[in-house]
């Protein structure tokens, strides 16, 4: 969401993102409005900013023995030059645990991190699938799964969204 125009309650009509004089550390006026689902004021039009999907992606889990070394591992992916990974989320074990009992899957319970590799190039995204491989044995993991079809990915990342409702 780059911009809204809206109605305020006393009728004024207000504009967010446009270009100021000067740089300001206030509200982002943008996601406060958007935000309040309609209770600050009524939502005329909305400006956003589109991307395009990536032609190829290829997914990971990784499983450890505690979350401390799970974020020492994010950490370490943090500091490294690994182009490709787009995202990085974790769940925790008895989150791991929800998504089983949901989704009557039969991963890991366990911290487990959730990684998605984009781009256009599947030498340069299993490159980077090997590398962060290496990183997660480095910081003691005790599992990988590698997933290199689209339909795989989408099925971990709805488990790990939905894992909660």
């Amino acid at each position: 969401l780059v911009s809204l125009q809206m109605v305020l309650p006393n009728g004024d009509l207000m504009e967010t993102k446009r270009l100021v004089r000067k740089s300001s550390a206030g509200y982002d006026l943008t996601q406060l409005f958007a935000g309040s689902e309609g209770t600050l004021g009524v939502i005329t039009q909305l400006a956003w900013r589109v991307h395009a999907l990536p032609k190829l992606r290829v997914g990971s889990l990784i499983s450890f023995k505690d979350v401390g070394a799970a974020a020492r591992c994010v950490v370490a992916f943090r500091h490294s030059v690994v182009p490709s990974l787009a995202r990085c989320e974790m769940l925790n074990g008895p989150g791991m645990q929800a998504t089983n009992k949901k989704f009557k899957m039969q991963l890991e319970e366990v911290p487990t991190l959730f990684l998605e590799f984009q781009g256009d190039n599947i030498d340069q995204l299993m490159e980077d699938a090997r590398n962060t491989e290496q990183m997660a044995k480095k910081h003691g993991c005790t599992g990988y799964v590698l997933a290199e079809e689209g339909s795989k990915i989408d099925d971990l990342w709805e488990a790990r969204r939905g894992c909660f409702f």
